[in-house]
């Protein structure tokens, strides 16, 4: 009985050390990236404005088309979670919208 109990923990643990992997690789594929937004509800973002994110090592940065955001990722089962997110907050010219696209995205993140 105290054997299958060893048993027990011993695989668990082994279950649990291979999740972590899986977990730290999906992030791996991503850290080191950064990619720009062409396409935001159908259409191409505000000219002028670029809207970017990168990944490194648990953390991710971007732009909005006018402020920055900053805060941390994990990629699980092909789905990106993020946390702690926070953007500054410079006044933007919002004549073309660019505030309006800017909360989209936020809201999207």
């Amino acid at each position: 009985m105290k054997f299958v109990r060893i048993s027990w923990l011993l695989l668990i643990a082994i279950l649990m050390a291979a999740c972590s992997t899986l977990v730290a690789e999906a992030s791996n594929q991503l850290s080191g990236t950064e990619w720009e937004l062409l396409f935001i509800r159908k259409s191409t973002p505000i000219a002028g404005s670029t809207i970017t994110i990168a990944f490194a090592d648990g953390e991710v940065r971007g732009s909005t088309g006018c402020n920055t955001f900053f805060g941390s990722y994990q990629a699980q089962d092909g789905t990106i979670t993020f946390s702690e997110l926070a953007a500054t907050l410079m006044a933007c010219p919002d004549a073309d919208g660019i505030m309006r696209q800017e909360r989209e995205m936020l809201a999207f993140l």
